[in-house]
């Protein structure tokens, strides 16, 4: 196993702890001596300034073999983590500037947009919703068509529907975007 990080962490020196090597590069715009059948990426899209994105896409894909595969979890902005993304002012000037740590939050929609950009296809996600993780814990290798969820956001309608359902305070139908996709084979 690799890891990718800006300051690389020390494992203990323990049978796991060897089995992991990590790089420590700028996670922006990156070289590595190798490429990877899997690339995978566990709340990290959101960190990346909307500026940046296409420099750490064109890293992601270089790092990728040319048959690999792509994996991503990051918070829907439609149903994201509330507590970091949406800053309420209260100011009477009502401009003071967000101070948040998630700066990209996305839709299955634009991320597949983003990764088909760079050479990426095949996209298919797990059961997305977060209320549903017990039954994406029962069925680990089922996979749908993450174009399902992408028509699904073009329905404002049903969004707002699904946002208003609650129990104990929570949006009950909360999603993340999980995507795997398939490097494209270059022609």
């Amino acid at each position: 196993m690799y890891g990718l990080d800006i300051k690389a962490p020390e494992f203990p020196n323990d049978d796991f702890g060897r089995k992991i090597q990590c790089y420590q590069r700028n996670i922006i715009q990156f070289e590595l001596p190798e490429q990877f059948d899997v690339l995978l990426l566990d709340n990290v899209y959101e960190h990346i300034a909307p500026q940046d994105k296409g420099y750490f896409l064109a890293s992601l894909r270089k790092a990728c073999k040319p048959d690999g595969k792509i994996m991503m979890i990051v918070p829907h902005r439609m149903f994201g983590p509330t507590d970091f993304t949406r800053i309420k002012d209260d100011t009477l000037s009502g401009q003071i500037s967000a101070a948040c740590v998630h700066l990209n939050e996305t839709t299955f929609g634009d991320l597949m947009a983003d990764l088909q950009t760079i050479g990426f296809s095949k996209f298919r996600t797990t059961v997305p919703f977060i209320a549903l993780t017990p039954l994406r814990n029962l069925l680990p290798d089922l996979r749908l068509p993450a174009a399902w969820f992408a028509a699904l956001e073009r329905q404002t309608w049903l969004v707002k529907l699904l946002q208003k359902v609650k129990w104990k305070g929570k949006c009950l139908f909360r999603m993340e975007v999980i995507l795997i996709a398939e490097a494209t084979p270059s022609l």
